[in-house]
């Protein structure tokens, strides 16, 4: 399909991954979803004081999003982004992956 809608999603927290998990699920090839997150990996952070108290390893809240989701086409932007065009539909980055 020529004319995809590209899908920019901003943030790979509980709200990023869902809303790209859910357009996954629909397996709908209109859509080009890319997510931009600072870091390449998901941080349960609900669980982080049994991480403190030691009740729990470090590795059962820390999921790489590749392995969440394979097909994800994911930017890893450890700096600030650009601040977006929106009338012209354009979004930029500075130093990403």
């Amino acid at each position: 399909m020529a004319n995809k809608t590209r899908v920019l999603i901003l943030g790979g927290g509980f709200g990023g991954l869902y809303a790209a998990l859910e357009f996954e699920k629909r397996r709908d090839p209109q859509f080009e979803v890319t997510v931009v997150n600072r870091e390449n990996f998901f941080l349960f952070t609900p669980m982080l004081h049994e991480i403190a108290a030691s009740d729990l390893d470090l590795t059962n809240i820390v999921n790489p999003v590749r392995k969440m989701n394979p097909a994800l086409n994911l930017v890893a932007c450890p700096k600030e982004l650009l601040p977006a065009d929106r009338a012209a539909r354009i979004a930029r980055r500075k130093n990403c992956r």
